[in-house]
């Protein structure tokens, strides 16, 4: 059997063929196929990245990606196209549309502004109190911040140096010797009474300086 030169000239075209199709396959190929899709020179996350959900193009304002599905956040929920907090938003107190005349929600509730007090407080006892802030009456007239939280956007919570709570006491796990690095994990049991909690971990009390 003769080769010919039309032959030969064939073959390799179908072989240089073969290796620019496997090469342009590859470069539109991404390394986890299940998650991934590629975005101009780029491999991205099309179940969770909310600029490439589910293809790519990006989901709305204020939208997360969640299985490749445009959605809203946690404790959000969907008016009139955008992903809103109804808990606090006065434009949409507790259910969307209900506009606060006050201009306060707190709770998903309309607040102030009906009773002679201003905006953000209610009449608590006779008296005008800030219930964003008050520890004594947070939120409403009648819920009082315990254990050391404080009254914050009107729910009671831990202070931002005290973070944790134990036993419904704020504490530091950080710095708490009687709770370090988690609750009830007590270094004196360990250590001694002088033990020190070090970020989290039981240490011994440093030793006293030695005078003269």
């Amino acid at each position: 059997m003769k080769i010919t030169a039309a032959a030969v000239a064939t073959l390799l075209c179908l072989a240089v063929c073969a290796d620019a199709n496997r090469d342009l396959l590859q470069a539109d190929t991404c390394p986890k196929p299940q998650t991934q899709i590629r975005c101009g020179k780029k491999c991205v996350n099309f179940k969770t990245d909310a600029k490439h959900c589910g293809s790519c193009r990006p989901c709305p304002p204020s939208f997360i990606c969640k299985d490749a599905g445009c959605a809203c956040p946690p404790k959000r929920q969907l008016c009139t196209n955008r992903c809103l907090d109804l808990t606090v938003d006065p434009m949409n107190c507790g259910t969307c549309g209900n506009v606060c005349p006050s201009g306060l929600c707190a709770k998903g509730t309309c607040v102030g502004g009906d009773d002679g007090c201003g905006p953000y407080q209610l009449m608590c006892n006779a008296k005008c109190r800030n219930i964003l802030i008050d520890r004594q009456f947070c939120g409403n007239c009648q819920t009082k911040c315990m254990n050391g939280t404080i009254c914050r956007q009107g729910g009671c919570s831990c202070p931002r140096n005290k973070p944790n709570i134990c036993n419904s006491v704020c504490t530091n796990t950080n710095a708490d010797p009687k709770n370090c690095g988690f609750c009830t994990n007590d270094c004196t049991v360990k250590f001694g009474a002088t033990a020190r909690c070090l970020r989290g971990n039981c240490r011994r009390a440093l030793p006293k300086p030695r005078v003269g």
